[in-house]
């Protein structure tokens, strides 16, 4: 099989240097992203400040909103290791840097993985927390909603997605080694015998279980909230018709049924978990995709013969993810009035 593969993928030399133009331009547009992000993020965070912070529901989102923005950060940080990358490798390694570039980009990159693994988590306890509010909304006010609770589960996420991918960075680093390609000896990744098989045990864990988890419960937790609406408006038709009478005039009659529908509260709640879903299933499905056979042929793996386009597929799998992190905000701007409305007023403040 792994034949197969060096003969479907063998390019030459003319088509590596048109795959590093496309990584390039796929970087630059990621870092693009990366700065709308950061900055509608920030916006984001200044907006749930002052919305006041009352409740855990809006602590909950500002922790995404944190996680989602130093990801972006790094991200952009990354995007610029990329054209240090693409001068070294067009000048053909004549201009090269003290510390390798590419070395810098992927440790990085592996910063920023955490953040969104963090975000990940925040975004299934959201889904839990949103659907639990619709099901009990009495239960979720007085035990699931309070700021105690959102601020032990922001820390226990953090505190366990660090935890976890810590032995990643334990047996890696960036030291002075000879470096082939400029034939000196600069800052290089350097990796511990045992890296290759921590981050493939980790990375199947953070990378595909978890992201296969988070669209699994983010569904389930949409279509559970349905069916939990629709119940819950048939049983109040069930029991307002049961107490009106043939005497009731048609002004009460249609001021009854207008009490029967979805309130535009529990409408938007509904829609904004479903437009999270798709969203984040359309953002990282790249990833689900390529991270089982980059387990099973590690000629596939950054390391390995095919690099190159390791990275272009790299890439974008982290400009989807920065797509998805930027579409929270809009998001909220869409399904929540109160937010909107401070969130345009920090942004016209800011221009002032």
């Amino acid at each position: 099989m792994s034949e197969i593969i060096d003969l479907l993928l063998a390019t030459p030399s003319s088509m590596q240097d048109n795959v590093t133009t496309l990584s390039t331009v796929l970087c630059l547009f990621r870092g693009v992203v990366s700065l709308v992000g950061v900055v509608g993020n920030s916006l984001t965070i200044r907006t749930f400040i002052a919305m006041g912070l009352k409740d855990g529901v809006t602590l909950s989102f500002l922790f995404l909103s944190v996680c989602d923005l130093l990801f972006l950060v790094l991200e952009g940080a990354s995007s610029i290791s990329c054209v240090f990358v693409c001068v070294e490798r067009v000048s053909n390694y004549t201009t090269y840097f003290p510390v390798d570039p590419y070395s810098v980009d992927f440790y990085l990159l592996l910063c920023a993985s955490e953040f969104y693994h963090c975000a990940m988590v925040t975004i299934i306890f959201l889904a839990i927390v949103r659907c639990l509010s619709v099901a009990s909304p009495l239960w979720f006010r007085n035990k699931l909603g309070t700021k105690l609770v959102s601020i032990v589960a922001s820390s226990v996420i953090a505190i366990s997605v660090f935890a976890i991918e810590i032995p990643i960075f334990a047996f890696m680093g960036i030291i002075p080694q000879f470096d082939k390609n400029t034939n000196t000896t600069r800052a290089l990744f350097w990796a511990s015998p045992k890296w290759h098989i921590v981050t493939d045990v980790i990375w199947t864990v953070m990378g595909l279980i978890l992201t296969n988890c988070v669209q699994i419960i983010l569904l389930i937790s949409a279509i559970a909230m349905k069916i939990v609406l629709t119940k819950a408006l048939s049983f109040r038709k069930k029991c307002t018709l049961a107490h009106n009478d043939t005497n009731t005039s048609y002004s009460d009659v249609t001021h009854t049924e207008s009490k029967l529908q979805l309130t535009s509260k529990e409408i938007r709640i509904t829609q904004q978990l479903f437009v999270l879903s798709l969203t984040y299933i359309i953002s990282n499905t790249p990833r689900a995709c390529f991270h089982p056979p980059q387990l099973l042929f590690p000629e596939l793996s950054i390391f390995g013969k095919h690099g190159r386009l390791f990275e272009v597929i790299d890439v974008i799998v982290h400009t989807c993810q920065c797509v998805f992190c930027c579409g929270n905000v809009l998001i909220y701007l869409r399904f929540n009035s109160r937010f909107r409305q401070l969130f345009w007023r920090n942004f016209n403040n800011k221009q002032a």
